[in-house]
């Protein structure tokens, strides 16, 4: 390697003695004297501000990374695990710009300069490190695109900082070069060189590429570089692909020189150094490297750009606090805009949804376990004396005794029959009890889908974590459950009242125990009703006003008290009460589950607080103005 001989004025012992020496790059400079005036609102982010904006508050460097550090960490645990790949997405983007924005806060290390080489397809960015390097360290091609990912070329290993990009580093010494880079690592490789005594160069993936990864890969360079050289050609220098990145370098306040490769003409440099005026760059410098066949010679050449690469970085920082600040402006409305907010109005989203679950009305099933108790409740009658002496069973017994005469199907007689003697012919058909409830607490769970279903937030949560909506989905056989136990509980009281006497019985007895013959009459009381209406037809005005009043009384006397004696009835009620309340509130308890399964698909508005704390934190340290009548200062 044939070593270059730096001219006095501008060489690069000259170059490093500036850079480390009293003039030498320090991130932590005084911000220059303004005016104690702001220029724009932070609460108004979603203005389009001005490529530009100078900030007239103070800077702390050290309270902004504390802050940021802390935001950082916060940010990461609000975010719900099974967020949406967008969300996600934005995290990741957030995350790295963060990242690159503490290596920017950090104090001057007297390192090189790190400087990306940024550029769209076949523009000669690779050619162009190696002619400025003499040497073959980046693949070079006829094919398009064909560097893959990011390729450092430093003079020691020491020259990049650990985790600088945010990447994997992946270390190639001399012998495996030249290299074409990897997609998602940071290939470094020393190289022994004048030039990366003051700078250090990164080879970039294209920016307009039609590979998907390559544009990420640049774009996380350019973000993390101290320093960029932008490479066209004649046929690319208008692209559209590089004005946000003329832009973000003025923002940033990132020294920026600019080459136009494979040049044939003098006048293609002049017409791109006027694009790049009428966009807001002051004088700036464009070198020219023309084409091997061509006989164009250019003004500034690469000789020119391998000795003055360094000084030309150097001239260009004179205010780095403003670009700090642009990047924490940046930063902080980045969080809000493709996080915070989305965030809120999941979170708002998942409150209107529970509102809608809490105002579920659920249908009270229509559940009656009377069919289970008429057997014990026949027997229960037959043995009341109540009912003995009450007008129904006096009117069955008519009623009866009319329909064994009357001609009817044998079936229907045979039926009469068994009621006559008290003894069923068939069991009676009893429902499914169980099978009733889990019918009905599966059409709840039915509504509560389709709730759910109905909004494309919510529909993501279940797509995306159907495990945990699947864990707190109750089994519907559990709301049969409740049916059964109850009817278990039930059946096994019937059982225990199969032999008992009714109440009004037991009480009758014990008042007729010490008369002579109680039992007896005890027994005779069904005779009662018959034995009433002989008396009042005797007194020779049957159906009387009298007969009836008595007739009428002695019958709603009898008829009341059974129906309040009836212990049997009473128990049926209450059964259904209890499996009633006891369904309702495991339609209750379903609800409450899902209601809190989605409050995990979304931060608390207490980790919200807790950001918007932690960033108004940094917002501060960073000297950005929160009043809303401040506005953007731009430059023409």
């Amino acid at each position: 390697m044939v070593p270059i001989e730096p001219e006095p004025h501008h060489g690069v012992p000259a170059l490093l003695s500036l850079l480390r020496g009293r003039g030498g790059i320090n991130h932590r400079s005084e911000a220059t004297s303004l005016p104690e005036s702001a220029s724009f609102s932070f609460h108004s982010l979603d203005k389009r501000f001005p490529i530009q904006t100078v900030y007239r508050m103070s800077l702390s460097l050290e309270g902004v990374e504390k802050a940021l550090s802390q935001l950082r960490k916060q940010v990461v645990s609000v975010l719900p695990a099974h967020s949406a790949s967008d969300l996600k997405n934005a995290m990741n983007r957030w995350e790295s710009d963060s990242a690159a924005l503490r290596f920017h806060l950090q104090p001057d290390s007297g390192l090189p300069l790190l400087v990306g080489i940024i550029g769209g397809t076949g523009t000669g960015k690779s050619t162009l490190v190696n002619r400025l390097l003499e040497g073959s360290l980046s693949t070079v091609s006829v094919r398009r695109t064909f560097t893959n990912g990011a390729l450092a070329f430093v003079r020691t290993l020491e020259n990049v900082p650990e985790g600088w990009s945010g990447l994997p580093t992946e270390v190639v010494q001399a012998d495996r070069l030249p290299v074409r880079g990897q997609t998602g690592k940071l290939t470094v490789a020393p190289w022994q060189h004048p030039l990366l005594e003051a700078v250090s160069l990164v080879d970039t993936p294209d920016v307009d590429g039609e590979i998907e990864t390559h544009h990420p890969e640049a774009d996380r360079v350019f973000r993390w570089s101290q320093g960029v050289v932008f490479v066209v050609t004649p046929e690319k220098y208008q692209m559209r692909e590089l004005w946000p990145y003329y832009r973000m370098a003025r923002r940033y306040s990132l020294p920026s020189v600019f080459l136009l490769n494979k040049g044939e003409a003098q006048e293609v440099v002049e017409d791109y150094r006027k694009q790049l005026e009428d966009s807001g760059w002051t004088t700036p410098r464009v070198y020219s490297i023309p084409r091997d066949d061509s006989s164009y010679a250019p003004e500034l050449g690469l000789e020119e750009l391998r000795h003055e690469l360094p000084v030309a970085l150097k001239k260009q920082v004179s205010d780095p606090d403003r670009g700090l600040k642009n990047r924490c402006f940046d930063l902080a409305s980045r969080l809000r805009d493709t996080i915070l907010d989305p965030l809120r109005s999941e979170r708002r989203e998942a409150q209107r949804i529970a509102s809608q679950l809490q105002a579920l009305d659920a249908p009270r099933p229509a559940l009656d376990v009377s069919p289970l108790t008429e057997q014990l409740e026949r027997r229960m009658s037959e043995r009341s004396v109540l009912y003995l002496m009450g007008p129904k069973r006096f009117l069955e017994r008519a009623r009866q005794m009319s329909s064994f005469f009357l001609p009817h199907r044998r079936g229907a007689r045979s039926t009469e029959l068994a009621q006559l003697t008290g003894r069923p012919s068939k069991e009676a058909a009893i429902p499914d009890f169980a099978q009733i409830l889990t019918d009905s607490f599966a059409t709840v769970q039915a509504r509560i889908d389709d709730i759910l279903r109905s909004e494309s937030s919510s529909c993501g949560w279940i797509d995306r974590g159907p495990q945990g909506y699947a864990s707190v989905k109750v089994d519907p056989a559990e709301a049969g459950r409740i049916a059964a136990r109850e009817i278990a509980e039930m059946q096994k009281w019937l059982q225990d009242k199969w032999d008992s006497s009714p109440r009004d019985t037991q009480v009758l007895e014990k008042l007729l125990r010490f008369f002579p013959g109680g039992k007896t009459v005890v027994k005779w009381t069904e005779s009662t009703p018959y034995l009433l209406v002989l008396v009042c037809a005797s007194s020779k005005a049957l159906f009387g006003p009298v007969d009836l009043l008595v007739i009428g009384g002695f019958s709603l006397a009898a008829w009341l008290g059974e129906k309040l004696s009836n212990e049997v009835t009473a128990r049926a009620r209450e059964a259904n009460y209890w499996i009633c309340k006891r369904y309702s509130d495991l339609v209750r308890n379903q609800v409450e589950d899902i209601v809190r399964w989605l409050g995990t698909r979304v931060p608390s508005q207490k980790d919200l607080e807790c950001v918007d704390r932690l960033l108004d934190e940094m917002i501060q340290a960073a000297g950005l103005p929160e009043t809303e009548d401040m506005e953007p200062e731009t430059d023409t």
